[in-house]
């Protein structure tokens, strides 16, 4: 237990690592105060009187005692925000009790340094990773498309695919995020191909197959993401068939390589039904349902094929009968 005489020898020392002490005694007896409110702001009036300290290494002896806790006095951390480089860095990386809005306003003036060391912080906002992704930073743009654990709005992933298509080292990361809107991905794979098809290489393995090959790695690219249930299919879908892209082939290629999810979110798109109205059709729907659906879809009727549930929808035992006339129907 440090007396007030002590406090006061070290806070009038001339020596900035006596100051440093007293400025961590104090941060450290407002945090565990559970005295008097008055007591209490006067430990709080003490530690803005640290602020004004000419010393680095005093204000950094302030921020490291309050840096990682919650009850740390915002105004406080607000300031070491904008203090010397070492210090600011830390305390945007660091400290929980800065809000996004505070975040964000340090970004448009601070330095690259200070923008990578907030990209580490354990939560990062919405906000915040926008307000960095606007920043146009290679680097900043990698260490934000590392954090898988932190969520990126769509309109950001997508912002940041159609910067680095054609950039290895990003447009991996981006492929690696599991939220990458289809759409996205879509653009980014196509991208892979074009590069991959132009390698001397490719050219002398493959030679005259090369555009069916890609052709088909890049259809089964498409219906990858719905071999499971995906919250974004209906929306991927649209931009698909805005872009011409859903084609008869891409169809029956969903069918031939198992993808029944995707061939289901496409019937649902171009017939205007539920997706799960659809699937649910599709799996145990009779002949006048699955007539009803594909007529909608603008299709034509079906030929009495029979195939095994196991055959299109995993697990079940159904009744589907698709015919490849109904899918080349559509329109090229």
């Amino acid at each position: 237990m440090v007396e007030y005489r002590e406090y006061a020898e070290l806070l009038g020392s001339p020596d900035s690592d006596k100051r440093g002490q007293a400025a961590r005694i104090a941060a450290q007896a407002y945090l565990r105060h559970d005295g008097p409110e008055n007591e209490h702001a006067a430990l709080y009036a003490a530690l803005l009187g640290f602020l004004d300290d000419e010393s680095v290494r005093v204000r950094a002896a302030l921020a490291f005692e309050l840096l990682r806790t919650g009850e740390a006095p915002r105004p406080i951390m607000f300031a070491l925000a904008y203090d010397a480089r070492i210090i600011a860095r830390a305390v945007v990386q660091y400290s929980p009790v800065l809000l996004d809005a505070d975040l964000v306003g340090l970004i448009q003036g601070g330095d690259p340094g200070l923008r990578l060391a907030m990209a580490e912080r354990e939560n990062l906002g919405l906000p915040v990773i926008s307000a960095l992704i606007d920043c146009q930073d290679t680097a900043l743009d990698m260490a934000i498309l590392r954090r898988l654990e932190c969520a990126i709005a769509p309109a950001d992933l997508t912002r940041l695919a159609a910067r680095h298509a054609r950039d290895p080292a990003p447009r991996d990361l981006l492929l690696c995020r599991p939220d990458l809107p289809g759409a996205a991905r879509l653009a980014l794979v196509k991208q892979v191909g074009d590069q991959l098809s132009r390698l001397r290489i490719v050219k002398g393995a493959i030679g005259g197959r090369r555009g069916r090959i890609m052709g088909d790695a890049l259809d089964h690219a498409t219906t990858g993401p719905f071999a499971t249930h995906d919250p974004g299919a209906e929306k991927f879908i649209a931009e698909l068939a805005g872009n011409g892209a859903l084609t008869p082939r891409l169809m029956i290629h969903s069918l031939v390589n198992g993808r029944h999810m995707f061939f289901a979110a496409a019937i649902s798109y171009l017939a205007g039904v539920p997706l799960g109205k659809a699937e649910a059709v599709l799996a145990r729907g009779g002949r006048a349902a699955l007539n009803a659906v594909l007529a909608k879809a603008g299709l034509s009727e079906y030929n009495a094929i029979l195939w095994p549930g196991w055959l299109f929808w995993p697990g079940m035992w159904i009744w589907a009968m698709i015919a490849l006339p109904a899918i080349l129907s559509l329109p090229p």
